[in-house]
């Protein structure tokens, strides 16, 4: 990690964001492993003034991340500190691209994700479609079943010929079937 990127991670830690002159000329000089008396001779600063605005920036820097950062312990910390962003970026990246795989159509996903990823969001959605089928043809059998008796078997090989959506209907109009036969004619409808 190169000073700029520190700088950049520590405003954005920081509640009042950006560094006041003093804390970044402490922060570029402690990042080199300066003393605060060198700190001092180089900037006409006072080095009890150098090294107050030095305690309190480790002392902010300390608050923001929980744990006490010091002028010895500053390149360690934020770089760790680096490397857990990265790692809750991927996370977020991976938990958008799991939820878009479950949430939007084929099309819209390849409008916004790479063609690795689409690969992946594509797999995950069909087997998300697979086990809802398999939900809803559970459903189905054991509605029939319960309400008309044991569904022959050529029967329920027509139903498990339909799709997803159409399962989704069927599970809809069954409330209105008397008979099988009135399944059976639906099921005809559907083929046609």
């Amino acid at each position: 990690m190169i000073v700029e990127e520190a700088i950049a991670l520590v405003e954005q830690l920081l509640e009042r964001g950006c560094l006041t002159k003093v804390q970044e000329l402490v922060f570029r000089k402690s990042w080199t492993g300066q003393t605060y008396l060198d700190m001092a001779v180089d900037s006409d600063y006072d080095p009890g003034h150098i090294k107050d605005v030095g305690s309190e920036l480790w002392r902010s820097l300390s608050k923001a991340l929980g744990e006490k950062v010091t002028k010895n312990n500053l390149h360690r910390v934020l770089e760790q500190t680096a490397q857990r962003q990265i790692g809750e970026r991927n996370n977020i990246a991976g938990y958008t691209e799991i939820l878009a795989g479950l949430k939007f159509e084929k099309d819209i996903i390849m409008l916004f994700f790479p063609q690795d990823i689409i690969q992946r969001l594509v797999i995950d959605q069909d087997i998300l479609q697979k086990v809802e089928k398999q939900e809803a043809l559970k459903w189905i059998t054991s509605f029939l079943n319960y309400r008309f008796g044991e569904v022959n078997p050529s029967l329920r090989e027509n139903f498990q010929e339909l799709s997803l959506q159409e399962l989704e209907v069927l599970r809809d109009v069954l409330f209105d079937f008397s008979t099988l036969a009135d399944l059976e004619v639906w099921l005809k409808q559907q083929k046609d």
